[in-house]
């Protein structure tokens, strides 16, 4: 009987844990989206102020949460999109023309980290 409560309590567990990691990956690819559209609409205005606020917005968002996601998401495409947001947050102080494209790049990484988490079979198995 002992291994029965045993293998319940590491089941209920385990769904915590996926669905705790579900709902961290959901809002980091919500607010993260967020923000960057936001940079982008600045950019389209030329208010560079608004730019650098949003890529410190976004960097403090992601240092944040940065423990956490770094435990739970895959490093493939997570590491590139932190360094991203390195870079995005020193191109918008020197106001650099290849910000825009960037963070589009950025955009589509946190979107990648956002599929690879998905709960499927292949990510079970």
């Amino acid at each position: 009987m002992k291994r029965l409560y045993f293998a319940i309590g590491l089941l209920v567990l385990s769904i915590a844990f996926c669905t705790a990691e579900q709902k961290l990956v959901s809002k980091i690819n919500y607010t993260s989206s967020e923000i960057i559209s936001q940079a982008l609409d600045a950019i389209d205005e030329n208010n560079y102020g608004k730019v650098k606020s949003s890529c410190k917005e976004l960097d403090d968002f992601w240092q944040k949460h940065y423990s956490f996601m770094s435990a739970m998401v895959d490093h493939s495409c997570f590491d590139d999109a932190s360094a991203n947001i390195e870079k995005i947050k020193y191109m918008a102080e020197n106001k650099d023309e290849e910000l825009e494209s960037t963070l589009l790049e950025l955009k589509g990484q946190i979107e990648e980290i956002k599929k690879d988490e998905e709960i499927s079979f292949g990510n079970i198995f």
